[in-house]
C-alpha cells in the first residue's frame, strides 16, 4: 500500500533534493525523499545495536535504553555515512556498494539548478514499510511530527552525500595537481579533507594523521 504524505520543504531543501536527484540518488523527488527517511533510519538502528553490543561486551549497565537511544540518534545524524558513486551514475552507500559488489565509477559533475523551478510543497507516496521507518524516527525525536522527520532525514542525506563528493572532489583536484616541491604539498585535515599545506596553515585548520578509514559503523576515522 502507499500513501502519500504533504511535507512543505523550504527552497534551499529543494534544491538538495533535486541536486540528490541529479547525482542519481533517485529517479524522482519522490524516491530521494524515501531513500532518505530508509536511510536515516537504517543508520540509526544500526548505531543502536553497535551501543548496545559494545555495552553487553563490557558487562556492566553503563547506559540506559534512553541513552542508547539518544547517542543513536545523535550520532547518525552527524552524517558519517559515506556514499559512493556507481559506474552507472547512481549514488548509493558505500557499504551498500560493497555487499552487492556494485562497481565504483567517479564523482559526477555538480549540476547547475534552476532556483525558480524549486516548490515548497511535495506530497510523497511511502509505503507501510515506510511509514513504520517514519513513525519509528517520530518516535526517536528525531522530528516532533512526520513532516518535520523527513525533512530531517532528507538533510541527513544531503549532508552524508555531500560529504563524499567533497571528499571525491578534492581527491580529483589532488590528482591533477600533485605537489612538485614541499610548499606544494597536500595534508589531510581533521575532519578527513584534502587541502594544500598552505591553506591548513593559513587557516589553523588542525591536520590529521591520514585519509579517513571506514569504522565499524559505517563512518569514517582519521
Amino acid at each position: 500500500m502507499v500513501t502519500p504524505v504533504l511535507v512543505r520543504f523550504s527552497k534551499k531543501q529543494i534544491e538538495a533534493i533535486d541536486l540528490l536527484v541529479a547525482e542519481g540518488v533517485g529517479e524522482s523527488r519522490t524516491e530521494v525523499i524515501c531513500r532518505a527517511v530508509e536511510s536515516l533510519d537504517e543508520a540509526i538502528c544500526r548505531m543502536r545495536t553497535i551501543l548496545e553490543i559494545e555495552q553487553s561486551n563490557r558487562q556492566r549497565p553503563e547506559r540506559g535504553p534512553e541513552e542508547i537511544r539518544a547517542m543513536a540518534v545523535e550520532i547518525a545524524l552527524e552524517g558519517r555515512e559515506r556514499w559512493v558513486w556507481a559506474e552507472d551514475g547512481r549514488c548509493v552507500p558505500e557499504q551498500e556498494a560493497k555487499v552487492q559488489e556494485i562497481s565504483i565509477g567517479q564523482c559526477p559533475p555538480r549540476p547547475t539548478l534552476d532556483r525558480n523551478e524549486a516548490t515548497p510543497r511535495i506530497r510523497p507516496k511511502f509505503s507501510n514499510e515506510q511509514h513504520e521507518a517514519i513513525d519509528r524516527l517520530v518516535a526517536d525525536e528525531v522530528g516532533v511530527t512526520r513532516p518535520e522527520a523527513i525533512r530531517r532525514a532528507v538533510e541527513y542525506l544531503d549532508k552524508a552525500v555531500c560529504r563524499s563528493r567533497r571528499m571525491h572532489e578534492e581527491i580529483a583536484e589532488f590528482e591533477r595537481h600533485p605537489p612538485d616541491t614541499e610548499l606544494e604539498a597536500w595534508v589531510w585535515t581533521a575532519d578527513g579533507r584534502l587541502l594544500p599545506e598552505p591553506v591548513v596553515i593559513e587557516q589553523g585548520i588542525p591536520i590529521g594523521t591520514g585519509p579517513p578509514r571506514n569504522r565499524p559503523d559505517g563512518g569514517e576515522q582519521n
